[in-house]
Formats: C-alpha cells, structure tokens, sequence
C-alpha cells in the first residue's frame, strides 16, 4: 500500500512539473491526415467567432430559450457543408465542443452475423 500512495504521489509531482502553471493554451487543432507531415494534418481551427472563421459557416443554433432544446446545446458551424468537423460554440461565441457525423447517404452498416 505505501509503495502505489508513493507511486501516486511520483506521478503526480513529475505532471506537476511537466509544465509551469503560465502556460496556457492557445490554438485547436484537428488532425485530417494519418501523415503528420501532410498539408491536411493538425488543420487550425477558431476557437471564437469574433475572431476569422477560416471559412466555418452557421448550421444552426440550439441556443435560443423560445426554442425547445435539440440534441446539444450551442451553435453549430461547418465548413462545405462537410460534417466531418462542426465546431459548437456557446452563446458567447466560445468553442464549446467539437461534433462530427456521417452521412446516412455515405454510410455503411458493418456486416452482421448472417452475412
């Protein structure tokens, strides 16, 4: 027991130290390419709205109170009309989240046990 509280309190002092408490997160990334060394991998994205929205268009908005609530809370933006990345951002114009889907017209169920 003493040996995993001393673990424990190893690990935590390392994480601690891994980074000074000034540092602060300043960009989101996505990563489109398996090669880290593609045009497509680690693609910027906007972390606000008040900001260039690197071509990010409204979806939609389950922000409004008249409105009942959808399936998330937020405002969502794509680009191309792509869903393969829709940023959420809350009233604010704050990234909240990151959503992604597939189109049922592109979509394949994965074999059953019959086939």
């Amino acid at each position: 027991m003493k040996v995993l509280i001393f673990l424990a309190a190893l690990l935590g002092a390392c994480v601690a130290s891994e980074k000074p408490a000034s540092s602060k997160w300043d960009s989101l990334k996505v990563t489109w390419s398996i090669n880290p060394f593609s045009s497509y991998a680690f693609a910027t994205m906007p972390r606000d709205t008040r900001t260039d929205m690197m071509g990010f268009v409204k979806k939609d908005s389950f922000c409004n109170g008249n409105q009942p609530m959808g399936p998330y809370a937020g405002i969502r933006y794509w680009k191309g009309s792509d869903p393969a990345v829709m940023l959420i951002f809350d009233v604010n114009g704050i990234i909240a989240g990151i959503q992604t889907a597939v189109p049922k017209a592109t979509w394949t169920p994965p074999p059953g046990p019959n086939v």
